[in-house]
């Protein structure tokens, strides 16, 4: 029985959609909990200074955030039934700001950008490709989409990149490297935010 190989090329040609830009910094992060929720965008902004400030620390499944004015330091923890945060700020327990049946205040937005902007130094890049798309019912020429393929050690996802990063990135693939015309695998996979080195994991 023969098996068929699918190639970069056709599981590229098989979709058009472009997957989306992965944020990497915490402004980034919070601009994309404003796009979803505009609700939250005055706590977000809080939030970010927070983060920006150092005032976040988080210690697995609870965190602690100093308040803007360097006083006061409220505790965050987790509850696994409901997959919530909760804080100890008045804001939180009188008047947090509701998405659907779930509260946040400023500190809890502040542990979640924090949290998502520090994962991206756990990523690393183990392949990259220009992918070839359009939509089905097009007449258009083909366009190229720069995409890297990420893991933590347990998931692998695919998020666009700039071309920028696709370029630094395709200079420090060896020999040692797969490469397949716009596609290379990374042998030993690279940590993200070393993207611009030849630092390898």
């Amino acid at each position: 029985m023969q098996t068929k190989v699918r190639t970069p090329d056709m599981q590229a040609q098989m979709t058009y959609t472009a997957p989306p830009p992965l944020p990497m910094t915490a402004a980034e992060w919070a601009a994309r909990i404003v796009v979803r929720h505009p609700a939250l965008a005055q706590p977000v902004q809080k939030a970010l200074a927070l983060v920006e400030e150092g005032h976040v620390h988080a210690h697995d499944r609870r965190a602690e955030v100093v308040g803007s004015d360097g006083k006061n330091t409220y505790h965050l923890r987790y509850i696994e039934a409901t997959g919530a945060w909760l804080c100890t700020c008045p804001a939180f327990l009188y008047r947090p700001h509701m998405i659907g049946q779930t509260a946040y205040c400023k500190h809890t937005l502040a542990r979640a950008i924090a949290a998502r902007a520090d994962k991206h130094h756990h990523l690393r890049v183990t392949a990259i490709h220009r992918e070839r798309n359009r939509h089905a019912s097009s007449d258009e020429p083909w366009t190229k989409t720069p995409v890297a393929f990420f893991t933590d050690g347990r998931h692998e996802t695919r998020h666009a990149i700039t071309d920028d990063q696709y370029d630094q990135l395709a200079a420090i693939a060896t020999d040692d490297d797969y490469h397949d015309h716009d596609y290379i695998a990374y042998n030993q996979p690279i940590q993200w935010h070393d993207v611009f080195s030849e630092d390898r994991a």
